[in-house]
């Protein structure tokens, strides 16, 4: 999963092969942090509710424009491992270069437009969103899902 205040990335992959994406969205981006916290906490709940994965893997915060960002984006990765762990999911923590080096074997430093794009035409039947300004949407989407791929060599490591 690609945590994200704004907009988060979800996939889920099933003995390798990709089965779902989706995004989140707060309703309202203009309510209270604690509100869109509790919104996200709720949603990524029923999600792994509905889903039932056995792997959650947690994109980690890679670099910040400023100290807020990185303290916001915290608090959303800290509330959906909190969640993956109550539901009983094994969490691992990972770098997005970590994930994408075990997907695209020798280019883990892909940008995530290029995992975007190579997570796409490998995989053109899954709901792709427009990739949008700063990888909003389909970029959180393809982040999401390698780490799902990735999941798996992750916890071995």
């Amino acid at each position: 999963m690609d945590p994200g205040s704004a907009l988060a990335g979800f996939g889920l992959a099933v003995d390798g092969e990709p089965q779902k994406i989706k995004t989140w969205a707060p309703r309202n981006p203009k309510d209270p942090a604690w509100h869109r916290l509790k919104e996200f906490g709720q949603w990524f709940d029923l999600l792994l509710f509905t889903w039932k994965p056995d792997i959650v893997a947690i994109e980690l915060i890679a670099l910040s424009r400023s100290h807020t960002v990185t303290r916001v984006l915290s608090r959303y990765e800290g509330v959906a491992g909190y969640i993956a762990a109550r539901r009983g999911c094994i969490v691992v923590d990972h770098r997005v270069s970590e994930a994408r080096s075990i997907v695209f074997p020798g280019q883990g430093n892909c940008s995530k437009e290029e995992a975007f794009k190579m997570l796409k035409k490998r995989y053109p039947d899954l709901p792709w969103l427009k990739y949008g300004k700063g990888g909003a949407g389909g970029g959180d989407q393809a982040d999401g899902l390698t780490g799902a791929l990735a999941a798996p060599s992750l916890v071995g490591r």
